[in-house]
């Protein structure tokens, strides 16, 4: 297990208006039984609450697990779209996320995550996205 300091920038690309949030954070890297896992704390600026996040990364797919104020897991995997509940302080939201690319270098030294992925409802697209963690050198 390492500790790093890391970048975390996530982007969402609405219809109408476009949405980038950047931050750093103190994260843990470990990697177990051929997973690679980043652990971290973030404070959600919009709603000034503490999310703590599980990033596990397995043979290509990218899971992300959220819990303390707002809860959800994510699955990313280029191979095909996943359904998941994402929790927002509005609700519960029934979210189908279509993953187009996925780049990974991680180590217990050195952190290279991106994804890009698409999320949908009820039939719909509502944005573009893209998640990056990086370390900050």
């Amino acid at each position: 297990m390492q500790n790093l300091k890391l970048k975390l920038v996530t982007s969402q690309q609405y219809e109408e208006h476009d949405n980038v949030d950047e931050m750093i954070i103190e994260g843990v890297v470990a990697e177990r039984n051929g997973s690679s896992y980043i652990t971290f704390k973030q404070v959600d600026p919009h709603y000034n609450v503490t999310i703590n996040n599980l990033v596990k990364i397995k043979n290509g797919i990218v899971s992300i697990k959220r819990s303390g104020a707002l809860e959800s897991t994510m699955i990313f995997d280029v191979e095909k779209p996943y359904a998941t509940h994402y929790e927002t302080p509005y609700g519960k939201l029934n979210i189908y996320v279509t993953t187009h690319e996925i780049e990974s270098e991680i180590s217990e030294k050195d952190v290279n995550l991106k994804i890009k992925y698409e999320m949908m409802m009820q039939g719909k697209k509502i944005s573009d996205n893209i998640y990056c963690i990086e370390r900050v050198k």
